[in-house]
C-alpha cells in the first residue's frame, strides 16, 4: 500500500498540435471575445481538442489529456493572457497567444474567486491512498506553475496550502500521519469576496467554519475559525447512532450576512429527520 505523503509522478500530455475536430460533438462558445471551439479529438475518447480565436484573428490549437466531453467543460476568463479550462477533476490554465498550455493539475471541488484570478479547490485523492483526508490548496493565475506548487518538480498536485494548519506549515501535500489526524471538508467552498472563501471543516467530531483571507498572498493568508454549534439545529432522539450531533451536518451551500458590525455565515442544510432547522448561523469575528 502506498504510503499516504508518497511522491506520485505522473506525465501530462500538454500538447500544442493540430487535431481534427469530431465535428459531430463540437461545440462553440465564446467566452471574453475569444471564440472557441472544443470537441472530442478524433480517434481519443480521453482528449479534448480545442481551437482558440482571439479578436486580433490570432488562433491556436491545443489538445488537453483526460477532458474529452466538451459538454462538461468549462471556460473562464481571468485576463487576455489567462483561460481557465476545466472539468469535474482537471484543470488547464491557457494563454490563447501561447503554443502551449501554462500549467495543468488535478482538482476536487473547485471554486473559483469572483474575479477569476484565484481557484480554491481540494486535494484530490490518488487510488490507493492509504489516507482519505481534506487538504484545501488554493492557486493564483497571476503566479507561474512553480510558484503555485509545494513540489520542486511540479508532480500531480499544484496549488499551495492553506489549510490546515500543518499542511500549510510544513508546505506538505500530505500531512496526515493516521485517519484520526484527517479532516473532512462538509460544504462547498464558497467565496465571499475576491480575496476571502470560506468553508466546513469537520475533525474529531468537531465542526468549524474557516474563512480564508488571501489578501496578503498565498504565503501569508490569514484565517479565521468558528466553532459550529451543532447541537442547537440537531435532535439528538432521532440522530443514527454511528452520527454525531457534528457529523449530522451536511452542508449544501453558504451564505454571508454581513452588517458593519458583524460578518455572520449562515449554512444552509441539507434536509434530515434529525434537525430542527433548515440553516444555522455562525458570528464570525470581523
Amino acid at each position: 500500500m502506498r504510503a499516504p505523503h508518497q511522491r506520485i509522478c505522473v506525465a501530462f500530455a500538454l500538447l500544442a498540435v493540430t487535431v481534427p475536430l469530431n465535428a459531430q460533438h463540437a461545440t462553440t462558445r465564446n467566452v471574453g471575445g475569444l471564440v472557441i471551439t472544443a470537441a472530442a479529438a478524433d480517434g481519443s475518447d480521453r482528449h479534448l481538442s480545442l481551437h482558440v480565436g482571439s479578436a486580433n484573428g490570432h488562433t491556436s490549437d491545443y489538445v488537453l489529456g483526460d477532458m474529452a466531453d466538451p459538454e462538461h467543460v468549462t471556460f473562464e476568463l481571468y485576463d487576455p493572457g489567462r483561460l481557465w479550462v476545466f472539468d469535474s477533476s482537471h484543470v488547464f490554465l491557457i494563454d490563447p497567444a501561447a503554443e502551449r498550455p501554462i500549467d495543468e493539475f488535478m482538482v476536487h471541488s473547485r471554486s473559483l474567486s469572483p474575479d477569476r484570478r484565484y481557484m480554491a479547490f481540494e486535494r484530490g485523492i490518488p487510488n490507493g491512498a492509504a489516507i482519505a483526508d481534506s487538504v484545501c490548496l488554493v492557486y493564483d493565475a497571476e503566479q507561474p506553475p512553480i510558484a503555485n506548487s509545494m513540489d520542486a518538480e511540479l508532480g500531480i498536485f499544484r496549488g499551495l496550502a492553506v489549510y490546515p494548519r500543518e499542511n500549510r506549515q510544513t508546505q506538505r501535500y500530505y500531512a496526515a500521519d493516521s485517519s484520526r489526524d484527517a479532516h473532512r471538508f462538509v460544504s462547498p467552498m464558497t467565496w465571499i469576496s475576491s480575496t476571502q472563501f470560506a468553508f466546513v471543516d469537520l475533525f474529531q467530531n468537531r465542526a468549524s467554519v474557516v474563512l480564508v483571507d488571501v489578501t496578503s498572498g498565498l504565503r501569508a493568508p490569514r484565517m479565521t475559525e468558528t466553532p459550529v454549534d451543532a447541537e442547537t439545529v440537531v435532535d439528538e432522539a432521532t440522530l443514527p447512532r454511528y452520527l454525531t450531533p457534528a457529523s449530522a451536518l451536511f452542508i449544501s451551500s453558504i451564505q454571508m450576512m454581513s452588517t458593519d458590525q458583524q460578518v455572520t455565515l449562515r449554512l444552509h442544510l441539507r434536509p434530515e429527520r434529525w434537525l430542527r432547522s433548515s440553516f444555522v448561523d455562525v458570528p464570525m469575528t470581523k
